[in-house]
Formats: structure tokens, C-alpha cells, sequence
């Protein structure tokens, strides 16, 4: 990977404040595997590291990632230089996520090319290989700082040349991170897909503003506090994940949840619009249309639920006819784009997001795809995330301390925690606010790590 130069002098003063100034406790450095590997990412200058390497210039300040195997005879420890880090950028803020399917540890960091402006980058470690690394897209002429990344991974099959299921791996990458670019601080989101271990080739990145639909009757307040540079998302309940994050709009604290919809429903819906757009013109008689599109996806969705399929066809039949009959005959290409994103919208609802929970939420639906101007296709259909709000609070008081945040299992409640002298405190989120601080008091009995653990699991619960 080519990484942008930034000079040398430039580069070893920011290597000199790197060494000044430690990672801190909370950044997610550490990930534990299977059979009891541990990773850990360490950033430092080369020759301190990797003493005697010719890999980087000594002074290049780079990402090191220890693997640390267990044994009968103790433990080894394997270091690897995470690679397109020894450059002259400077690499600092890693995140880890072990994802237990594919046994791949994921990584991902920030590389400042100047003092200002930084990049992110993505790479995975698979049975002791490196896969790409990936530069998360996104402005390039802003300060990223507090990345965090969760992982989930599916599968699904589509249709060969040969009229035969080709099954395919999908991992998704998703990362927030907080974001100045003059005046202007967000929290920001973007979601990577890998299909086989290989990057799709593009993704989108999202404000996470942008994302929350608040309520017209939005209480705005000043942004302030801790949490208002460290947005975090976390695994949820049926594959979704949960981003939680200080709104810069209303000042408040929001949760999003993110659902990654079945490629089942995409295929369908690009089958559909390539269907539509085997027709010159609407046709008059649009039932006709309509009629020939049900009895598609009927044969098509399989894989679908039966009454999921059957709901889908019927909606899709009305909306063929309700929409066609207010175009023009010419308008077919737009007809095929609406019904391919009607099929998606009512999929979504109809599934409650993924896991079939809960119907009649407000989603907002968005994809991924292999290009910003990819038109989907049936080789490539699209990937599609629904989102909603699931809680939207006044910012809790923690004082100066940056505390930990716990979600429920869709993000409808929270749990905040700080360590303070001998205890760890904490706050539970209410239907329109917070808990007073209650406690939990550490000593021989009840160490930090068992508190967090039931913190965690509480917030699990609730």
C-alpha cells in the first residue's frame, strides 16, 4: 500500500509526542482469541520494537501487533508489524475486534499525515497472514481520533453462470470515529463489507447526525462532557450492531441500531428491477406488470419465510400498481428503482430489521456497494443496512472521567461507569434521563474487571 510521505522532520516530531503522550487505558488495543491467544497492538518507533528490523527507518513511529499463545511449558509471544505502518505517517489509535467465526482478528488505526488531517486504515490477521489493508474512505482533510470497530460476519448464495448457488462469505466491518474538520465536530460511521476476505471496493461513510431521525420536538442542548469525542458501537442481539454517540445537532446522547439485511432480499430486489427493465415502457394495463412481478419473487424468495415471501409479493403487486400508475409510460428505469427500493423498505419491516423482533419501526435504509455510482445487479446486489433510533437521553454526569458505556441488546438502555478512588461508579438510563450514582466498591473480592463484567451483563438485561 502506498502511503502519502509527510516529511521527515515533520514526522519525527509527531513520533516524538506519540512517545510522550501513552495510548490510553481504554482504547481497545486488546482483543482475546480463541484457545486463549491474546492480541495486543503497540505503537512505538521502529527500532525499539523490531531491534535489528529493515522493514522501516528506526525513528518511523509504527504499529506492532503481539500475539501471545498459551502452553503447558508458558506462554509465547509472536510480534508482527502490522502492515502499511512503516511509513513516515504516524500511526496511533488502534482498535482490535476478534471475530470468533473466522478466527480473524481485526484491526484498525488512525495514520496522521500531518498535524492536522489523518486517515484510517483496516487490516485483518487470518491464520497468522495479513489480509489488505484497507483506507476507509472518507475526508481526508480532517482529524479523526477515537476509532472503534465491531465485526460481524454471515453468509449467503447467489446464483452462478451456470445456474448453480455460489455460497459466499460476507464479514462486515463497521467503524466509528470521532471527526474535526474546521469549526465542524461529528461522530462518524462507516460500514465495510469484505465478501471471501476480499474489500467490495468501496464504502460509504455516514455523519451519524445524519442518521438519527430525532423527533420534531428534539430537545437541544450544548454539546459538552466526556462522551462528547468518543462515540462507540458494540454487537447487539441478532447480528445488529449498536452505535452510541453524542449528537452534535441536539447535544444529546443517541443510540442507533444497525441491522445488516439479508443478500437474500437484495438479489431479490435486483432480480425484480432487471425483470422491470426488460419492459420498453409501462404498460398500460399496469396489473399486467404488477401481476408478473408477484409471481417472481413467489418463485424467487425461497429462502424467504413463506408469509414473509407471500406478504412481500402482495405489498410489492400494490405498490407496482400505485407508484406505475402515476408515471409516465416512458418512466420504466424509475419504476425499476423504486420497486427494487420498496422491496428493501417493506423486507426491512417485515423482518423488524433482521431478526424478525420488532415490525413498524422507523428505518432509514442505506447500502453498500462496489463503487459510489455501482448500479446493483444480479452478480452484484447490493448490501443493505436498516437503521433506527432506539434512544435518544440527556448527557449523564460523570465529571471529568471518560466513562464506559453499556447498551442493551437493541439499544434501548444504557448503563454508564467511571472508576473513582476505590469504586466504580455508575448510572442507569431512565425513559427520560439518568439514575442517581450508585456504586460498586472494589477490594480482595470484587476486582474491576468482575464489576465491568457485571455492569456489562446488567446493561445486557435491561
Amino acid at each position: 500500500m502506498k502511503i502519502r510521505q509527510v516529511t521527515s522532520t515533520l514526522a519525527l516530531g509527531l513520533a516524538v509526542l506519540a512517545a510522550a503522550l501513552p495510548l490510553r487505558a481504554d482504547a481497545h488495543d486488546v482483543a482475546l482469541g480463541s484457545n486463549g491467544d491474546l492480541y495486543r497492538v503497540r505503537a512505538g518507533a521502529y527500532q525499539d520494537l523490531f531491534p535489528g528490523g529493515t522493514l522501516a527507518q528506526n525513528d518511523a513511529v509504527v504499529l506492532a501487533l503481539d500475539v501471545t499463545h498459551p502452553g503447558a511449558d508458558g506462554s509465547t509471544t509472536q510480534r508482527l508489524l502490522i502492515p502499511g505502518t512503516g511509513g513516515n505517517d504516524v500511526e496511533s489509535s488502534p482498535s482490535l475486534f476478534f471475530e470468533e467465526s473466522s478466527k480473524s482478528v481485526f484491526v484498525v488505526w488512525e495514520s496522521r499525515i500531518n498535524p492536522l488531517h489523518s486517515v484510517l486504515y483496516l487490516t485483518n490477521l487470518t491464520e497468522g497472514t495479513f489480509g489488505d489493508v484497507v483506507r476507509i474512505s472518507g475526508d481526508q482533510y480532517s482529524f479523526k481520533s477515537s476509532p472503534r470497530i465491531a465485526v460481524r460476519r454471515d453468509t449467503f448464495d447467489l446464483t452462478g453462470s451456470d445456474g448453480t448457488p455460489v455460497h459466499h462469505f460476507r464479514t462486515l466491518v463497521e467503524t466509528v470515529w470521532w471527526e474535526t474538520a474546521g469549526a465542524d465536530d461529528r461522530a462518524v460511521y462507516a460500514p465495510v463489507v469484505l465478501i471471501d476476505g476480499a474489500y467490495l471496493g468501496w464504502n460509504p461513510v455516514f455523519l451519524l447526525d445524519d442518521l438519527s431521525n430525532s423527533p420534531e420536538n428534539r430537545v437541544v442542548e450544548t454539546p459538552t462532557g466526556p462522551l462528547l469525542h468518543a462515540p462507540s458501537i458494540q454487537l447487539g442481539d441478532d447480528n445488529a450492531t449498536v452505535a452510541t454517540f453524542v449528537n452534535s445537532e441536539t447535544g444529546r446522547l443517541n443510540t442507533l441500531e444497525i441491522d445488516v439485511l439479508p443478500v437474500d432480499l437484495s438479489d431479490i430486489a435486483a432480480r425484480v428491477r432487471a425483470k422491470i427493465l426488460t419492459y420498453p415502457r409501462i404498460p398500460a394495463q399496469v396489473s399486467l406488470l404488477a401481476d408478473a412481478i408477484r409471481a417472481q419473487i413467489i418463485e424467487i424468495g425461497t429462502r424467504l419465510h413463506p408469509s414473509v415471501r407471500t406478504f412481500l409479493a402482495d405489498q410489492i403487486r400494490a405498490q407496482i400498481i400505485e407508484i406505475g400508475s402515476r408515471y409516465s409510460p416512458g418512466q420504466i428505469r424509475r419504476l425499476g428503482d423504486a420497486i427494487r427500493a420498496q422491496i428493501i423498505e417493506i423486507g426491512a419491516d417485515a423482518l423488524g430489521g433482521r431478526g424478525g423482533r420488532q415490525q413498524n419501526l422507523a428505518y432509514r435504509i442505506t447500502e453498500v456497494m462496489a463503487t459510489p455510482t455501482a448500479e446493483p445487479s444480479v452478480a452484484e446486489p447490493g448490501h443493505a443496512l436498516a437503521v433506527h433510533n432506539a434512544a435518544d437521553l440527556p448527557v449523564p454526569d460523570t465529571g471529568d472521567a471518560v466513562p464506559s458505556v453499556y447498551t442493551s441488546s437493541h439499544g434501548d438502555s444504557l448503563l454508564v461507569s467511571w472508576e473513582q478512588d476505590d469504586k466504580i461508579l455508575y448510572r442507569e438510563s431512565t425513559v427520560d434521563g439518568w439514575t442517581d450514582i450508585l456504586s460498586i466498591t472494589l477490594g480482595p473480592t470484587m476486582t474491576r474487571e468482575q464489576a465491568e463484567q457485571i455492569l456489562a451483563q446488567r446493561a445486557k438485561n435491561r
